[in-house]
């Protein structure tokens, strides 16, 4: 097993955790469109946000780096809470506030229609420490996923609501798509 995120917290911390659990993992801090393509693994998983942060170019060296990594009829799990059947039904655009410990998180996302996307505007602050952060995330259809998925070289594509299996429909809170390598 290999696991690869951009982030050196994120993989320090996945190394941790592994080690904590007794598992033997490997961790590689790298951009997602540079992930080891032996052509050997098995399968391959994109959870959370990640999938949506490239724009459509970057999207499909993504899914190429993907189909390079697996071996022909390898599996390949994405995990995408930003289509279009999922944001825009229920998109008001209204702040939010979470709270997580002694963490308070403002939130306020914009719609951008000329590029299909989500722009998420965060604001951190613990104690008198303040962080802001912007994120953009490509909203794609359902169908255009699967059409990128189809060109960069999978088949079979299945669309989920989630891992128990239930159908993908206008509204789910995500998209699990479920592909093999050709």
């Amino acid at each position: 097993m290999t696991g690869v995120d951009i982030s050196a917290e994120a993989v320090g911390h996945a190394r941790r955790e592994a080690a904590r659990a007794g598992l033997d993992v490997r961790f590689a801090q790298a951009d997602m469109r540079s992930i080891p393509r032996p052509a050997s693994f098995d399968a391959a998983v994109c959870l959370g946000n990640s999938f949506g942060y490239l724009d459509t170019a970057g999207t499909r060296e993504f899914i190429a780096a993907l189909a390079g990594a697996l071996r022909p009829g390898g599996g390949l799990v994405i995990d995408f809470n930003a289509t279009a059947e999922t944001v825009l039904p229920g998109y008001t655009g209204q702040p939010r506030t979470m709270r997580t410990g002694d963490i308070t998180v403002e939130t306020t996302t914009e719609y951008d229609v000329d590029e299909s996307c989500l722009i998420s505007r965060y604001r951190f602050s613990r104690g008198g420490e303040v962080v802001d952060a912007t994120a953009l995330h490509r909203v794609y259809t359902s169908r255009q996923l699967g059409e990128l998925l189809i060109d960069g070289g999978f088949t079979g594509i299945e669309r989920y609501a989630g891992p128990d299996g239930a159908p993908y429909q206008l509204g789910s809170s995500r998209l699990m798509l479920v592909a093999r390598r050709t």
